[in-house]
């Protein structure tokens, strides 16, 4: 017999491989990977963001967002403000090749987001959201 546990640990597991799936698919044509997007994505909606924001605020992997921020900067994408070894702290931002790539990840994942829900009323929206943010908000107690 399933437990309210196991269904919804198996959701949100199934939800999240298939969101890598989608994002790694997708990105195959530009050549980033799906923990590319994220920081790409992240920084286009701020005007600058440091390493540490993006782990605290987005929940990120620390070691993850520091190779990624590595290869984004080696690749022209981001820039940082800091010449210091160690940045954690430093401010990044988007180049233009940044700001180009993000705004077509920000275009398909726009897409993406529409198609698989667009059975959703927007009431049916907001509460799944509603209860998705109690839930996450519960568990970071724990």
């Amino acid at each position: 017999m399933a437990t309210r546990y196991n269904n919804f640990k198996i959701l949100i597991t199934k939800i999240a491989k298939s969101i890598h799936k989608v994002e790694e698919k997708e990105m195959q044509q530009i050549n980033l990977k799906s923990q590319h997007i994220s920081c790409l994505y992240y920084l286009s909606l701020s005007e600058k963001l440091r390493a540490k924001d993006i782990v605290d605020f987005y929940g990120e992997d620390k070691g993850q967002v520091s190779r990624t921020l590595d290869y984004l900067e080696k690749n022209n994408y981001i820039e940082c403000e800091s010449n210091a070894p160690k940045r954690y702290n430093a401010f990044y931002h988007l180049t233009e090749l940044g700001k180009k790539v993000s705004e077509y990840i920000e275009n398909k994942i726009n897409q993406i987001v529409e198609d698989v829900s667009d059975f959703l009323t927007d009431t049916e929206r907001r509460i799944m959201y509603k209860c998705l943010t109690k839930i996450s908000v519960n568990l970071e107690k724990y």
